[in-house]
């Protein structure tokens, strides 16, 4: 008999010294989200985009660690910036959850996976691009 067990160990990173904890397995309709949220990523503009990628957070984060993430992207003596956002969000996606990696991936180099025929996104569910939040030019850092 095939017994099936979910994921225990709780996704976990740091922004400067403050340690956020994602839940230890994505709940499948959060995951089936993902895809609607990305559709309405493509289409909404300035704060509606904000929403949605906060919307994606609190499918993620823990309730406690949630919260101090969105008072973080607010603070502005301890501010999380858009580049660190960014970063997160692709982390969290590809690392933390094994999703598809949000960015094309770079050149593979001899004796690297492409090598073997065998990525580490074999089987995965397809990736999610994440849109610019603003058409302005800045820095991401």
């Amino acid at each position: 008999m095939k017994r099936f067990t979910t994921r225990r160990k709780p996704v976990e990173f740091y922004v400067d010294d403050d340690l956020f904890r994602g839940v230890p397995a994505l709940p499948a309709m959060h995951a089936l989200e993902l895809t609607r949220m990305h559709s309405e990523l493509q289409a909404a503009e300035g704060k509606g985009k904000l929403d949605i990628l906060m919307g994606v957070f609190s499918s993620f984060l823990e309730d406690a660690s949630y919260e101090r993430f969105a008072q973080r992207l607010q603070d502005k003596s301890n501010p999380i910036d858009l580049g660190t956002l960014m970063d997160v969000i692709q982390w969290i996606l590809g690392e933390g959850y094994g999703l598809r990696p949000t960015q094309k991936p770079s050149p593979s180099e001899p004796g690297s996976a492409a090598s073997t025929g065998h990525t580490s996104t074999d089987g995965a569910p397809p990736g999610m691009s994440i849109p610019e939040l603003s058409s302005g030019s800045g820095s991401s850092t």
